[in-house]
């Protein structure tokens, strides 16, 4: 599989245009085809995900939902004024081997 050039116009940001973009050219489907396969597994991920599951996608990372106590936030305009924040949960990202290698490679 090639790997897409990065677009030098937003910084080297991968967006959902360039994956679709990709997906139709290595894949030969339709723009519509494509958005649809894309759509569908982020719509397969989050929904594991809010269910409390776990994505391990060998080699590139695990994404895993934890959870998040409150705290006492406060505003940096206004320092005085100090708000509750409430328990919540967060999605965190542990980058794998494979990945890590190729980040780390000179």
């Amino acid at each position: 599989m090639s790997t897409p050039t990065p677009p030098t116009d937003r910084h080297f940001t991968l967006i959902k245009r360039d994956i679709v973009r990709h997906l139709t050219r290595q894949f030969h489907l339709t723009r519509a085809e494509a958005e649809a396969m894309f759509l569908s597994i982020l719509e397969l991920m989050s929904g594991h995900l809010v269910s409390g599951g776990r994505i391990e996608l060998r080699g590139f990372g695990v994404f895993e939902v934890k959870d998040c106590r409150g705290c006492i936030g406060r505003n940096p305009r206004k320092p005085r004024e100090s708000f509750r924040v409430p328990d919540h949960k967060t999605v965190r990202f542990k980058v794998g081997k494979y990945l890590r290698a190729r980040l780390n490679q000179k």
